[in-house]
């Protein structure tokens, strides 16, 4: 996807696979809110600004095979541009 390699080219690479809170790998059945300029954050509630670690794992690959991913994908860019 355009934006996230943007993103990458212009030194703000994101960190999809850790929580930058605790450090932890995230796990693909809980959910995650991006901050910017921070990274993903663990979060105990589901909302329009949070992302599953499915998700995340998924975008990190750049795999946008599934209706989850591609639905998460623009939300996402958004937040993170």
């Amino acid at each position: 996807m355009f934006e996230l390699a943007l993103l990458t080219h212009l030194g703000y690479g994101i960190a999809f696979l850790h929580c930058v809170k605790t450090d932890e790998p995230v796990v693909a059945q809980m959910i995650y809110h991006y901050e910017h300029a921070i990274g993903c954050i663990r979060s105990p509630e589901d909302d329009s600004f949070s992302f599953t670690g499915h998700q995340l794992q998924s975008l990190a690959k750049g795999v946008f095979y599934d209706q989850e991913t591609l639905k998460a994908a623009k939300p996402f860019t958004r937040i993170a541009l």
